[in-house]
């Protein structure tokens, strides 16, 4: 009712030994086990092998579920995940989703952690008065909260990278409340460029 081998690799039989033993010594082992029906065709299972003293024996009772559509279930919502980090992750604006409370950072995208010069897991340790010189942390809690409120309108404020240059973005956010925790996912869009060109327009005149 197994194939040889399970999906870590490991061969059933002995596998299965250590699953018997566990229930044996604890009096359950509750584990994911890859079955085999009749035609070959393989498919996952949660066991739970339970010990039994009845009459002076000892036996094992074996509760097996399939989790077949559990396991179709997980696998899209990986491949959707997949397929949203990577249109999240192809923007060109950069994008960081902050905890309204902590004011940490939870996610952020590629172009983000190009913008600011830090890796992702870095960025994930940072929070919004990381991204800020000391003098403007005031306006930008300000704004931070002006925002979280639902006001819509776009903030130009200074940004500090991990080398600690300055630059401006533009900084477009709006509030979304997930899994009962509320955010705030802003877009940030760099506008040295563009201030260039305007001090270049200027000085032209």
């Amino acid at each position: 009712v197994s194939p040889e081998r399970q999906p870590d690799g490991r061969r059933s039989d002995e596998k299965a030994q250590e699953m018997i033993a566990t229930a044996m010594r604890e009096g359950k082992s509750y584990f994911e086990w890859e079955h085999r029906r009749l035609d070959g065709t393989p498919f996952p299972a949660d066991v739970l092998l339970t010990r039994m003293d009845l009459g002076g024996d000892v036996f094992l009772q074996a509760t097996v579920r399939d989790i077949t559509e559990r396991k179709q279930a997980q696998q899209a919502l990986s491949e959707s995940e997949d397929q949203l980090r990577a249109v999240f992750n192809a923007v060109q604006d950069g994008i960081l989703v902050t905890d309204a409370q902590t004011r940490r950072f939870r996610m952020g995208n590629a172009a983000m952690c190009r913008m600011l010069g830090y890796s992702l897991d870095e960025l994930l340790h940072l929070g919004i008065e990381d991204l800020h010189t000391g003098e403007d942390i005031a306006n930008v809690a300000r704004q931070f909260e002006r925002q979280l409120k639902g006001d819509l309108s776009p903030a130009t404020l200074p940004m500090k990278r991990k080398d600690g240059r300055v630059f401006y973005a533009d900084v477009t956010a709006a509030p979304v409340t997930l899994g009962g925790t509320r955010y705030l996912t802003g877009v940030f869009r760099d506008i040295t460029e563009r201030n260039r060109a305007e001090q270049a327009l200027l000085e032209s005149q």
